[in-house]
């Protein structure tokens, strides 16, 4: 049987403390996004900044990103920093994947797949490894286009057909709060707010009207 001497005891507690409002203090944040004209804006991404703290690591989990029905599925796909992601051709003829963005520069050739439920895949997964976002196109068919953004903290989310992002985790206190859109000429003005209590709500509005998205047309 272990024995444990009071400080030893002193600091099981301070950690068990630190851990409970740790959790405490983490909060919920859901993020209506709205386009120049007031319509849901779909396919935005929410991006929570706290300044003065480094993020804690985001978990890389691999993600696959589908070319199907002359489509990359999902049109948006959020990953962090050093995820891997391999890329699906559920169409039967070939596709010429490519990146010119200075985040990520790559090509995959993937030949068409014998059947829509048999797809090829990429041989080895793309690593994109800093932060920002890539532009996907196909070589052999100049209306494809696809977008990874890549993230550097772990609060983010993407909006859907509502145009609501729901990001966890959030640390209470003030934030600075980050949205991109595939359709924004121009990068969105960032806003500020103060996080507080388990859930929050914050409205932004783009700088531009966006069109219908290819997620929507699926």
């Amino acid at each position: 049987m272990q024995c444990f001497t009071r400080p030893m005891l002193r600091a099981v507690l301070a950690l068990a403390l630190g851990a409970g409002a740790a959790a405490a203090s983490a909060a919920t944040l859901s993020v209506t996004v709205r386009d120049a004209a007031g319509k849901p804006a779909v396919d935005a991404v929410v991006s929570v900044i706290v300044p003065g703290q480094t993020p804690p690591p985001a978990v890389a989990a691999a993600a696959v990103v589908a070319q199907q029905g002359m489509r990359f599925v999902p049109y948006v796909s959020v990953v962090s920093v050093g995820t891997p992601v391999r890329f699906s051709n559920h169409d039967r003829f070939e596709h010429h994947v490519k990146s010119f963005s200075p985040a990520k520069q790559f090509a995959v050739l993937l030949d068409g797949a014998s059947a829509p439920d048999k797809p090829t895949e990429s041989k080895e997964p793309v690593v994109f490894d800093q932060a920002g976002v890539v532009q996907l196109q196909c070589l052999f068919h100049g209306s494809m286009r696809g977008y990874v953004f890549v993230s550097d903290t772990p609060w983010v989310a993407k909006t859907g057909a509502d145009g609501v992002a729901t990001v966890s985790g959030v640390p209470e206190g003030n934030v600075e709060l980050r949205v991109w859109h595939p359709d924004q000429w121009v990068d969105q003005t960032p806003a500020h707010l103060k996080i507080s209590g388990p859930s929050s709500t914050a409205q932004f509005t783009l700088n531009v009207q966006t069109r219908a998205s290819p997620s929507m047309r699926m």
